[in-house]
């Protein structure tokens, strides 16, 4: 059976196509039944899109600011 018959049907994503912008794409190890191992390149990728500022805090010292993300 393998990862949940997760590993039979997964496929390379061909970069830039599939996810855009400065997407990070990740590798998966699968395995079958047999023990055998093959591994997935390109195949999960994650996408955050910069969504400008999301809080910003003065106590007259110090100033502390933190960007929102969007995944789409």
């Amino acid at each position: 059976m393998g990862n949940g018959e997760f590993g039979s049907s997964i496929t390379e994503l061909q970069l830039k196509q599939f996810c855009r912008g400065n997407a990070r794409y990740f590798q998966t190890e699968h395995h079958n039944e047999n023990a055998d191992t093959w591994v997935v390149r390109n195949c999960i990728c994650l996408v955050e899109d910069d969504a400008g500022l999301l809080w910003a805090h003065y106590d007259g010292v110090r100033l502390a600011a933190t960007r929102s993300r969007d995944c789409p």
